[in-house]
C-alpha cells in the first residue's frame, strides 16, 4: 500500500500538471511564472541523489537543463546536443556515465544549487552565481532580439528595449547588459513578460506571432534551429544582435567532486580540440569551433 507521503506527491504532481495545462492553454495568461515550490522540492528530493556526496565512489554524473538545441536537445533525440556530446566524450573514457535530464531551467538551477545533481548545461556566469565553472567555455551564445517581419520598431542600443514589450525566460541570464535592463523593468508588465515551465521558447514565439509581445530575446542558433525544425524559418526575423557571452557546463557548489569534474572538462576539451573530435561533434549540428 502506498504511503501517505507517496500519495501526497502524486496528488501534487496531478495538480501541477493540471495547472500547467491551464496556464499554457489559456489565451489571457501571459506573465507566467510556473509554480516552483512544493512539487519542485519534492521532485528534487525524490531524485536518487544519496550517492552524490560519496565523492569518488560515484561515477554517474547527473546534468540537467531545459531543451536549448543545438546546445542540448531532447533526451530521446538522435543527437542530444553538442554540450551533451562533449560531456560524454570527455567523461565516459574516464569511467563516468552521463545521465542527461531535461527539466525547466529554474528547477535545474535549484537542483544543482542544492546538491541534488552535479550540474547544469548551457549556463552563463549570470545564471549560476557561486557554481563551479570550468576555465574554458564550451561555446558562445549570441543573444538576439527576434520580432515579426512586419514589426517597424528599431533597435539601436540597449535603451531601445524601452520601446518594446519583450518576452524572456524565467531565471535565464542574457548577459550583464540585458540582465541589468530586465532587473530594472521586471515589475513593469508593459515592458517585460517572463515565461517559465514547459516549452518556454515555443510559448514566447507564439506570443510574438500573436502580437501580444513585440519581441523575444533568444540565442541566435537556438532560435534558428527552432524555426527551421518547425518549418517556419521566416516566421520571425532577427532585429538585432545584442550581446555575446560564454556558455558553460556549470557544476554544483554543493557536490564534493565538482572542482575535479570542472578540471577534467577543461583537460578533456583541449584533448577533443587537438584530436579533431570537437570539430566532428560540432559538424553534426552545422556548427564550427568558437575559438
Amino acid at each position: 500500500m502506498a504511503s501517505n507521503h507517496v500519495k501526497a506527491i502524486k496528488l501534487l504532481a496531478l495538480a501541477y500538471g493540471f495547472l500547467s495545462l491551464l496556464v499554457y492553454s489559456h489565451p489571457n495568461i501571459i506573465n507566467v511564472e510556473a509554480p516552483f515550490s512544493a512539487i519542485d522540492s519534492l521532485n528534487a528530493t525524490s531524485l536518487n541523489i544519496d550517492t552524490l556526496n560519496n565523492g569518488e565512489d560515484n561515477k554517474v554524473i547527473i546534468l540537467q537543463a531545459d531543451e536549448w538545441c543545438p546546445y542540448n536537445c531532447g533526451t530521446n533525440a538522435k543527437n542530444q546536443g553538442y554540450l551533451v556530446d562533449i560531456a560524454k566524450a570527455v567523461f565516459e573514457p574516464k569511467g563516468y556515465i552521463i545521465d542527461y535530464q531535461v527539466t525547466n531551467w529554474s528547477r535545474a538551477i535549484y537542483n544543482a544549487k542544492n546538491g541534488h545533481i552535479h550540474g547544469v548545461l548551457g549556463a552563463l556566469h549570470g545564471d549560476a552565481p557561486g557554481f563551479i565553472f570550468p576555465n574554458k567555455p564550451l561555446g558562445i551564445t549570441i543573444n538576439s532580439l527576434w520580432v515579426k517581419p512586419s514589426n517597424k520598431l528599431k533597435y539601436i542600443n540597449i535603451s531601445s528595449l524601452n520601446n518594446f514589450r519583450i518576452g524572456v525566460i524565467q531565471d535565464y541570464s542574457y548577459g550583464e547588459a540585458i540582465d541589468q535592463y530586465i532587473n530594472k523593468v521586471k515589475a513593469d508588465d508593459n515592458k517585460l513578460q517572463k515565461i517559465s515551465g514547459v516549452n518556454p521558447l515555443e510559448r514566447n514565439v507564439k506570443l510574438v506571432l500573436k502580437t501580444r509581445i513585440d519581441g523575444t530575446i533568444e540565442d541566435s542558433f537556438v532560435m534558428q534551429h527552432y524555426l527551421f525544425s518547425n518549418k517556419t524559418p521566416d516566421a520571425l526575423t532577427m532585429a538585432a544582435q545584442i550581446s555575446e557571452d560564454d556558455v558553460f557546463i556549470a557544476f554544483s557548489p554543493n557536490v564534493p567532486n565538482s572542482a575535479k569534474l570542472a578540471a577534467l572538462l577543461n583537460e578533456g576539451l583541449s584533448r577533443l580540440r587537438a584530436s579533431g573530435q570537437l570539430t566532428k561533434i560540432l559538424a553534426k549540428y552545422g556548427l564550427k569551433d568558437w575559438q
